[in-house]
């Protein structure tokens, strides 16, 4: 069994991790925004580029649950019973 320290760590990580994970995207978002403001750039093109930024933001609602579905685990340390058997 697992202390509150290593629960704590694991905690810390997967926290960090998300944070991590959810600034790249983020940042790849704001950079395909970004480049819908070249000048000369196609109506399709634009589009595109709105799509696919929309789709980068979208991802962060699944990186919130799955965050939360880890923080879940590590509390009932459902990770370790299944190596301990």
């Amino acid at each position: 069994m697992r202390n509150d320290i290593e629960k704590a760590r694991e905690r810390r990580q997967a926290i960090l991790s998300a944070i991590v994970c959810g600034a790249v995207l983020l940042a790849l978002a704001a950079g395909l925004l970004w480049l819908r403001t070249f000048p000369g750039l196609s109506g399709w093109i634009s589009g595109l580029l709105l799509i696919l930024a929309i789709l980068d933001l979208a991802q962060l609602v699944s990186l919130g649950r799955a965050l939360c579905e880890r923080l879940r685990e590590i509390e009932k340390g459902e990770l370790y019973d299944s190596i301990d058997d």
